[in-house]
């Protein structure tokens, strides 16, 4: 409903804008006028009060000639009534009610159903016009990267664009309203408004009804408007299960989207009712993603746009909105710290370009051209030519999307108007950048660009005003503009960055008034958005240079806006405290906040930097200021700047030239660069030699030097990374114990000048001491994993008993007596430490056997951040492994499906699901069990269609497959899912799947395949072995070859063929098996010799030998089974009474088993005898 309140405040806003030039102030009152009230609601009014003057009388006793004056008036009138008649096309559309057109008696339900199908038809068009013309000014949900294992560094994607331009469809732009028909009662008589309704509305307005028919199982809808450019449109679609209402809702979903593609002009789309369908519920999916925050949606959105294009290749709205998602994929993984290759960094890029190619009146797309090409200019890689190449670009792309804005979005203009404006200022900072002998000419290129920059901006700025004024007074709701009013603050923040520019360095009149009005357009954009932390530490910056106390109070006044993301204006009030010459204490205080700036972002060098600085010129530290510049150096060895300040302005404490120290710092900083590098590509051998140049140059002579002191850390962590690429085994458990040593010095010997060490470095010395234990206990040495854990838990403990460290920077003006305080917290912003802490000691109790303490922290770990992914993989796991809480499982993995983005974390959450779903079948049965296994299944064809599986969670997904799909009873394609792995021989579980494949074809192929796939599970294993010889897998993967070699010589033996060589075989096997075999995993080869010896004829020997494989198996069925066979073989009434025996034995405990079979055959005759 229109409000009055805005309309008086909005019109008095414009009525006084400043300056008036260009202010367009009658146009823009017109236009809230309009808003407020609708031309057509008062043209009617206006022609009846006219009528009505004329009819009393009243015009004639004012003018005193009726010929004259009345006759203008009713003239008047009629021009007022046929105005609103000819101006049907800009009314709203009414759809009336929808009739059956189905006689009979049985149609009650489809009565109701066209009673309220029109309420289905407007809540669907509704919701597309809401989609194909999106909000512009939203501010994107926070997407965290939840770490997926121990210690997996986790970096919030935060960034904040301006502007984004708006989705690009084709659709009604029209506002469609419901109308109600009823009945209202008038004294006695009972007047039917429906037909009055309908005919005022095809007189002065737009209507749209229609009817239902259902015939032969399908239901047909058919749907006309009246007024201006009158349609027909019609759907049908079948009506599946007798369900008349779910069919009446798809009905009127498909015929909302014919209405809104169908309009006039929307052919020239290239879009189909399908494609445009696929589109929407893309937008619908972006959206969602937008506000939550979720990246399945933005997968989901991907999904819909590409399956628009399938339908029509030349749908230019679906390859913007397609270009859309690739660019914040794109944005994510930057954040997030993943890399994007270059065909990821170009395919939004190519996504808009087609589709201004489609559709050169695509303004969105144009505009996100012009954004891309100033993302590209940004690249450090980029030489100046280049970047003045991009930057022309961009300034074409945002001036052409200027020009082709009219009839889109209303604020595409905007938009592009803004985006050329930035484009006018990069042009002008490159232009800044310049030197040559006509140095004036290219400051006055440099001002014009500015000044055609700021005339950008203002337009921008009426524009947004405008459209903000619009929808209060349209609906007053001041909460919903609250995006669109930051926008606004911005624009004007950008109109005062252009006055400083034109004020430049000059310190003379036009210089200082330019300063003066950048500030005053500063704080009127503070006034517009006062919370806005960004426009403080904007202002703060901007002041620093001719006012330095103004500048510590307004970074000071970011840091209590916005306590969340204030690590810059952290260090820029430190900064200003260190410089502050007037107030004591300033120092102590920049101190602290650059200690709570290195708390929060530990493996960032600016913040030790800047602590270096600190020591050095305010504090007169020269060997702290060293050793923390050293630490900044490990951290971003290629930073020039920090390699200048290491290299040059750090003399030496005893005075010497610090020139001796160049060659020593050049060479560790490119060890360290080397490091990083082989870090970040996962190059085992780089990292070792890196880490090799690194011990070297710390070992040799002259070496202790206060910059290399403070290293131990950064090895440690170099050691971990080091151990995370190794196999298990001895060589990754020395890593792990020297990452454990170095971070234990790191720890211990702390940072100096008693400065406080952060306390992410104890986290990381827990996480190295469990990694150590894990490692060992898995390698069967778990007396020495215990004290592991004992130590990871304690580090553990050190960080949660540890009060969080809080700093208040009080400041006091001596000038104006005001202060500023504010509390900050050394909790990094994007993962809090503690829940770090709480998910690495969660995994520890679950080694101990503490599940229920395990519990308890996964749970405190959520609260605290409840998008980390680790604590929540190993709450899943306790709840299906440990306590058998399935459902509870089931919910937790599908929370974290949700919360991942697509990739190697995602998918395995999928495999855990599906593991969840297998383990509660099989503790259920019937139908239940059934089921589950089928959900199962499903989700993990659904897993394995994605290309995004490596070849290890491939090979995992499929036996995991292969697995539900024997339990379902579907052999054939369990042993298609074993096949489809393509195993090679040195994959993991290559020769499991091969003998799976033998015990599944067994009975079904022919014996040569059999024989084939055991022959090639010993190959796979033998390569293996030879692969990962010296690692923890060696022993497990010798006691798998020698099992194997064991089934070959038992299949040789059952099919009754190479028996010499099959005796060979299980001799061997057996040999072996003493040597790497426990007693009970024996009994295997014991059983291939006996039966081998059983089919040669030497009964004596194989009764000794399945006797001995029976005692140390403890009763397997088959095993038993060859003991009597032999048994009953050597005719011996004594071994036949004893096979007897045994036969009864099977045939009681293994009712329902082949082997059970076989006993009643043999105990009939037995018994007989």
């Amino acid at each position: 409903m229109p409000s009055l309140k805005h309309l008086v405040r909005e019109t008095g806003r414009v009525v006084w804008s400043w300056p008036p030039t260009g202010a367009r102030r009658g146009r823009r009152v017109a236009r809230l006028l309009r808003a407020a009230l609708s031309v057509n609601a008062v043209f009617v009014p206006l022609a009846a009060v006219l009528t009505a003057l004329v009819v009393t009388g009243v015009v004639d006793e004012f003018s005193g000639k009726w010929s004259v004056a009345g006759w203008v008036t009713l003239v008047v009138a009629v021009v007022l009534v046929l105005l609103t008649v000819s101006r049907r096309s800009s009314r709203p559309v009414r759809i009336l009610s929808f009739k059956n057109l189905v006689a009979g008696d049985d149609v009650g339900e489809l009565d109701k159903v066209a009673a309220g199908f029109a309420e289905l038809l407007h809540s669907e068009i509704e919701r597309i016009s809401e989609l194909v013309v999106q909000e512009p000014f939203i501010t994107p949900a926070d997407v965290l990267n939840p770490a997926g294992e121990r210690g997996e560094k986790v970096l919030r994607s935060s960034a904040r664009v301006p502007f984004k331009s708006g989705v690009a469809a084709t659709g009604l732009h029209g506002d469609i309203k419901e109308t109600e028909i009823g009945t209202v009662a008038l004294g006695p008589l009972q007047l039917q408004v429906g037909t009055v309704l309908t005919l005022v509305e095809r007189a002065f307005g737009r209507t749209l009804q229609g009817s239902l028919v259902e015939a032969d199982g399908v239901l047909r809808v058919v749907a006309s408007q009246s007024g201006h450019g009158g349609r027909t449109w019609s759907a049908q679609t079948d009506i599946a299960g007798a369900d008349v209402r779910r069919a009446s809702a798809s009905l009127a979903r498909e015929l909302a989207h014919r209405i809104e593609l169908e309009r006039p002009g929307a052919a020239e789309s290239g879009a189909d009712v399908d494609s445009f369908q696929r589109l929407v519920d893309g937008l619908e999916s972006y959206q969602r993603f937008q506000r939550e925050g979720l990246l399945h949606h933005l997968d989901a959105a991907e999904e819909h746009f590409r399956a628009a294009l399938s339908h029509s290749p030349g749908y230019a709205a679906a390859y913007h909105n397609l270009g859309l998602v690739y660019r914040e994929q794109r944005r994510i993984r930057t954040d997030i710290g993943l890399r994007a290759s270059a065909v990821v960094r170009s395919a939004a890029t190519l996504m808009w370009q087609k589709a201004v190619a489609l559709d050169p009146t695509l303004a969105p797309a144009r505009i996100q051209l012009a954004r891309a090409a100033l993302e590209q200019a940004e690249h450090p890689d980029v030489d100046d030519s280049k970047r003045a190449e991009l930057l022309g670009q961009a300034a074409q792309s945002a001036h052409s999307a200027l020009r082709q804005s009219a009839g889109g979005h209303p604020m595409d203009g905007a938009l592009a108007s803004y985006w050329l404006g930035v484009s006018l200022l990069r042009q002008d900072a490159d232009l800044q950048r310049e030197t040559g002998p006509d140095q004036r000419a290219v400051e006055a290129r440099a001002d014009g660009k500015v000044r055609e920059a700021l005339h950008l901006f203002h337009r921008t700025e009426q524009d947004l005003i405008d459209e903000r004024a619009r929808r209060l007074v349209e609906d007053g709701d001041e909460v919903a503009v609250q995006p669109l009013t930051e926008r606004i603050a911005h624009v004007i923040a950008m109109r005062s960055e252009c006055w400083f520019r034109l004020a430049r360095a000059a310190d003379d009149g036009p210089g200082r008034r330019a300063r003066k009005r950048a500030d005053r357009y500063l704080r009127t954009a503070i006034r517009w958005a006062p919370d806005m932390a960004e426009l403080h530490a904007l202002r703060g910056r901007m002041l620093q240079q001719h006012n330095s106390e103004g500048a510590l109070f307004a970074c000071l006044e970011a840091i209590q806006r916005d306590p969340q993301n204030h690590h810059v204006a952290v260090r820029d009030v430190g900064l200003f405290a260190a410089a502050s010459p007037h107030v004591d204490g300033t120092h102590e205080l920049a101190t602290a906040l650059f200690t709570v700036a290195a708390h929060q972002h530990p493996d960032d060098a600016e913040a030790w930097l800047l602590l270096a600085v600190n020591q050095m010129f305010w504090l007169d530290n020269r060997t702290a200021a060293r050793a923390l510049a050293g630490m900044a150096l490990t951290l971003e060895p290629g930073r020039e700047d920090v390699r200048r300040i290491v290299n040059a302005y750090w003399p030496s404490p005893d005075g010497s030239d610090s020139a001796d120290r160049k060659p020593f710092i050049l060479r560790w900083a490119r060890a360290w660069a080397h490091a990083r590098e082989a870090e970040q590509h996962f190059d085992e051998v780089g990292l070792r030699e890196a880490l090799a140049q690194i011990e070297s140059l710390r070992c040799a002579p002259g070496a202790h030097v206060p910059e290399v002191s403070l290293a131990a850390r950064e090895i440690g962590l170099l050691h971990g990374s080091l151990a995370g690429l190794i196999r298990p085994s001895d060589q990754q458990r020395h890593h792990w114990a020297t990452a454990v040593e170095e971070l234990t010095r790191a720890v211990t010997e702390g940072l100096p000048a008693g400065l406080e060490t952060p306390p992410q470095w104890n986290v990381e010395l827990g996480d190295a001491h469990a990694a150590l234990g894990d490692s060992l206990s898995d390698a069967e040495h778990r007396q020495f994993a215990a004290g592991s854990y004992r130590q990871a838990v304690g580090q553990y403990d050190i960080v949660l008993d540890r009060p969080p460290k809080t700093v208040c920077p009080r400041y006091r003006s001596g000038r104006r007596g005001q202060e500023r305080l504010t509390e900050l917290s050394a909790e990094p912003p994007d993962l809090p430490t503690r829940a770090r802490a709480l998910a690495g000691r969660a995994a520890v109790y679950v080694r101990q056997g503490r599940t229920s303490d395990a519990v308890r922290d996964c749970r405190d770990a959520l609260k605290l951040a409840p998008l980390y992914a680790y604590p929540r993989f190993t709450l899943a796991r306790l709840y299906r492994d440990h306590r058998a809480q399935y459902d509870l499982a089931e919910q937790t993995l599908l929370r974290l499906i949700e919360l991942l983005p697509a990739g190697e974390q995602r998918d395995l959450a999928r495999l855990e699901l599906a593991v969840t779903h297998r383990g509660q079948a099989e503790t259920s049965q019937g139908d239940e069990r059934v089921g589950l296994l089928e959900r199962a299944r499903e989700e993990l064809v659904d897993a394995t269609r994605e290309a995004s599986l490596s070849a290890d969670l491939d090979a995992r997904m499929h036996e995991e497959l292969a697995n539900v799909l024997d339990l379902l009873g579907r052999c054939d394609d369990a042993i298609v899912a074993l096949r489809s792995i393509g195993a090679t021989g040195r994959q993991s579980g290559a020769g499991r799947h091969h003998e799976w494949i033998a015990h599944l074809i067994a009975g079904r192929e022919q014996p040569w395949e059999v024989e084939q796939e055991l022959i090639e599970a010993q190959d796979a294993c033998a390569a293996r072995l030879t692969a990962f010889r010296g690692t923890d897998e060696e022993t497990p993967l010798r006691a798998a070859l020698v099992i194997l070699t064991a089934r070959l010589a038992m299949f040789y033996a059952e099919q009754g063929i190479r028996l010499d060589e099959a005796r060979l075989l299980a001799d061997g096997a057996l040999q072996s098996a003493r040597r790497v075999l426990e007693p009970s995993r024996m009994a295997v080869c014991e059983d291939a010799c006996g039966w081998v010896a059983f089919r040669q004829g030497r009964l004596d020997e194989a009764v000794d030998l399945l006797q001995d494989a029976v005692e140390h198996s403890g009763g397997h069925a088959q095993q038993w089974a060859h003991l009597a066979q032999a048994l009953e073989a050597r005719d011996d009434p004594e071994g036949v009474d004893q096979a007897r025996d045994i036969w009864q034995q099977i045939a009681e405990q293994f009712p329902h088993s082949a082997t059970a079979e076989q006993a009643r055959r043999h105990l009939d005759p037995l018994t007989q005898g």
